[in-house]
């Protein structure tokens, strides 16, 4: 067996949770050909210093306050240069530095290469340009400044990165020309896939989970739903996910008690809910790879999607789901009808999924794609 590689992970949001079952399940598997340090904004004082299998994770524990508003990026940039480069000169020699998201921790990350040696790797998992223009229905001054920062951002960052990873070939599109990189590696996100079983819809409900709903387009399933909810009195909507105002969307149901809008649930909770759902619709209107299609397929069930980014990469239309025409509620409201009018179709789309998702996206797969992609970093 090869040495394990050493590796320092940087993780930017505002609860980084390592007992959660996918991070969990991830840094398991990772752990056969990885160790080192994960750098990350904690909601608990336990994950300060927690183990989790060969990965130390530093937690740095911030007020609620601060670790939901944009001044969290201040301490956690001040706090991961300086204690990753005092890891590596007296600790432990990092071969490869991991920054999950381009635009914090990839420009975090290329200051710490170049101070320490070790090659970066950037993660690309979404299409950072197009959120935010796709984030509200009216544009922030906030998102536009994002925007203008990723454009200029992103480019500088992925041309000096030594390897990036994405989820579909066109993610780069209009930010940099392939040949402009070192190395692409694309495949896809970890989903812990074999925490799902397959079992019959237990109750008559259309799915979605999801977050920021706008982006991902829950009132377009709304609308959808509405225009054809007459024709199946059996079937509710169920919609699951944070939301800071939810009153444009109460507006829109208008009193349909067959809308369901529910708050986040835990991992455990999601599992079953989508092993009990009769379809999953996934309407975004940017979308990278969509981990919760992979569970959908996982859990064996007809998926809807919109024709959108990386989803069809992941979604053949026709063979392990249906895609739906971006933006047009009409087509999306025609595809759940095929799917409900026909039982022995929605039973096809959904074998096919688990088929496939078994094949093509398993953890197994997964793990192997990031041990050649670590090793060919590594190896030049």
């Amino acid at each position: 067996m090869k040495d394990l590689r050493h590796a320092l992970i940087l993780k930017f949001g505002p609860s980084f949770m390592p007992t959660e079952i996918p991070i969990h399940d991830q840094y398991r598997l990772l752990s056969q050909f990885l160790d080192g340090d994960i750098i990350a904004i904690v909601n608990l004082k336990d994950f300060r210093k927690y183990r989790l299998f060969n990965f130390r994770i530093t937690g740095l524990f911030l007020p609620r306050f601060v670790r939901f508003s944009p001044l969290k990026i201040i301490p956690y940039a001040v706090f991961s240069v300086l204690w990753s480069i005092l890891r590596h000169h007296f600790k432990q020699k990092y071969d490869v530095i991991i920054a999950h998201d381009p635009l914090v921790t990839g420009a975090l990350g290329l200051l710490m290469a170049k101070l320490t040696g070790a090659k970066l790797i950037l993660e690309v998992n979404g299409n950072f340009t197009k959120s935010f223009e796709s984030n509200s229905q009216k544009q922030s001054l906030l998102s536009k400044m994002k925007s203008a920062y990723a454009r200029t951002m992103l480019p500088f960052v992925l041309k000096q990165s030594n390897a990036v990873k994405l989820l579909y070939h066109s993610q780069l599109q209009g930010i940099v020309e392939p040949e402009q990189l070192q190395k692409i590696f694309l495949f896809h996100d970890f989903v812990p896939i074999n925490r799902f079983k397959p079992q019959e819809s237990s109750k008559s409900y259309i799915l979605f989970i999801g977050y920021p709903w706008y982006l991902k387009g829950v009132d377009l399933l709304i609308n959808a739903f509405k225009s054809i909810c007459d024709q199946f009195p059996d079937y509710r909507l169920l919609i699951v996910g944070f939301c800071p105002d939810k009153s444009p969307l109460i507006e829109l149901i208008d009193g349909n008690d067959r809308i369901i809008l529910k708050d986040p649930v835990w991992y455990d909770d999601v599992i079953q809910l989508i092993q009990d759902c009769s379809i999953f619709v996934l309407p975004s209107r940017t979308e990278a790879m969509g981990r919760v299609l992979l569970e959908a397929m996982a859990a064996k069930k007809p998926i809807i999607a919109s024709n959108v980014d990386g989803i069809p990469t992941y979604i053949k239309h026709g063979y392990n789901g249906l895609l739906f025409e971006s933006e047009n509620v009409d087509d999306l409201a025609i595809k759940i009808k095929d799917v409900l009018n026909n039982s022995e179709y929605a039973t096809t789309l959904a074998e096919n999924a688990y088929a496939y998702v078994n094949l093509e996206l398993s953890e197994e797969k997964y793990v192997e794609a990031y041990r050649d992609f670590v090793e060919r970093v590594v190896n030049g």
